[in-house]
């Protein structure tokens, strides 16, 4: 689509051929594609649900800048595959469970699997496909002979596992392992926050600049987040001891993590779930 837009004639009619898989070619999809929205464009939007008339707008392929035109294509192009692929997943009995889950989806980004080790990659894909090596599976593989927990004596899948065993519940184990992922979010949680207050000890000062320079350095990066709303945030984490809930409002409720700013009259409630 970029030759085929370019201002240049010459570019225009290179004819360059992009190359693409032996199932898949890229001419083709962007012809469909194309056609696609601009049926799109007489259908026009459609109201999903409750949304009144009007209340959600795109933008629409007659009056798209060729910038606008690509982009267009491709997200389309992406919304094809990713219903290919649940379409797959569903037909899949064991491996398409994770279709069925009531939770948000999750996207992982290339910088969110550059940050990852091997291992927690691989145990992350694993897992939302049951294929982690389990007991159930390595018998369903022909590995081992025994399918049953150690613990309980009930067949060991991978939601039995990580959730479901009442002798790991028993003996404190989920426990254990909640309190290790809460610990690990409180110490990254106090370091932004001691960031924060670190950061406003400094005065800032204001450049000024005159008329007809131009300003030299790099622009101020204005932080987002629930962090950067009040500069007095208090932590308070249910570890060791147990966690009162202040004086603001009557209840027995324990949460894992408070965020309380006086400054603001501002409080944060974050529960931890750990599930399978």
């Amino acid at each position: 689509m970029t030759l085929k837009d370019a201002r240049d004639p010459k570019v225009r009619e290179a004819g360059e051929y992009v190359q693409s898989g032996q199932k898949w070619k890229a001419n083709e999809a962007v012809v469909e594609v194309e056609s696609k929205l601009r049926h799109k464009d007489i259908v026009g939007t459609t109201c999903k649900g409750r949304q009144g008339l009007g209340s959600e707008s795109t933008t629409r392929w007659k009056g798209a800048s060729a910038r606008e035109r690509r982009m267009l294509v491709q997200q389309e192009i992406r919304n094809q595959e990713e219903d290919a692929r649940v379409v797959k997943a569903v037909e899949m009995g064991n491996q398409g469970k994770w279709t069925k889950w009531e939770a948000e989806q999750r996207e992982l980004t290339l910088s969110d699997i550059w940050k990852y080790t091997a291992f927690q990659l691989q145990f992350l894909l694993k897992a939302v496909y049951d294929v982690l090596p389990t007991p159930t599976n390595l018998k369903t593989w022909g590995l081992t002979e025994d399918p049953m927990c150690t613990l309980c004596q009930k067949p060991a899948n991978l939601e039995h596992i990580l959730s479901s065993c009442h002798v790991a519940l028993t003996q404190g184990r989920y426990t254990w392992r909640h309190n290790q992922v809460l610990r690990a979010l409180a110490h990254t949680l106090e370091t932004e926050r001691k960031k924060d207050l670190i950061q406003t000890e400094h005065p800032r000062f204001i450049s000024f600049v005159r008329s007809g320079e131009q300003t030299t350095g790099t622009k101020l990066q204005h932080r987002k987040g629930i962090l950067n709303m009040a500069r007095d945030w208090g932590l308070r984490v249910d570890l060791e001891k147990k966690l009162v809930f202040p004086p603001i409002v009557e209840t027995t409720q324990r949460p894992d993590i408070l965020l309380i700013s006086e400054q603001t009259k501002k409080l944060v409630v974050i529960e931890l779930r750990v599930p399978w």
